[in-house]
């Protein structure tokens, strides 16, 4: 008889779930996770806001060889009630073939983003 972990659904031998702590690796689920959450705060984001956004990403990248976020959101000037819907604007922009993200990262000035490390991308323009 076979049984399957009650968290992820997988057989108990293919399990990776440590029951106090969830699935513990999954390389294919966290980028499903990543993409789910992506498109959720795209879908709940201002549309106004996506608009400006994108125009900010294209004159950053007509203006510069690579830039991160950063850069974009100096162009831009104003946030969204949730910040994080940069990320689907980024993945729209790349999408569209404006821009491509690098193997490289920088820290970011914001100073609410404690110096995290963030992409750097190249410009396809």
């Amino acid at each position: 008889m076979r049984t399957y972990c009650q968290q992820c659904h997988k057989r108990s031998n293919d399990c990776k779930c440590d029951e106090s702590q969830g699935i513990l690796f999954d390389l294919e689920l966290g980028g499903d996770l990543k993409t789910q959450s992506i498109d959720k705060v795209e879908d709940h984001a201002d549309d106004e806001w996506k608009a400006l956004a994108r125009q900010a990403v294209l004159t950053v990248a007509k203006q510069r060889h690579e830039f991160c976020t950063d850069d974009v959101w100096r162009e831009l000037g104003v946030k969204p009630a949730e910040p994080r819907a940069m990320g689907a604007v980024m993945r729209h922009a790349a999408r569209s073939g404006l821009c491509e993200k690098t193997n490289r990262v920088t820290d970011s000035a914001i100073p609410s983003c404690h110096r995290r490390p963030v992409a750097v991308w190249r410009s396809l323009l």
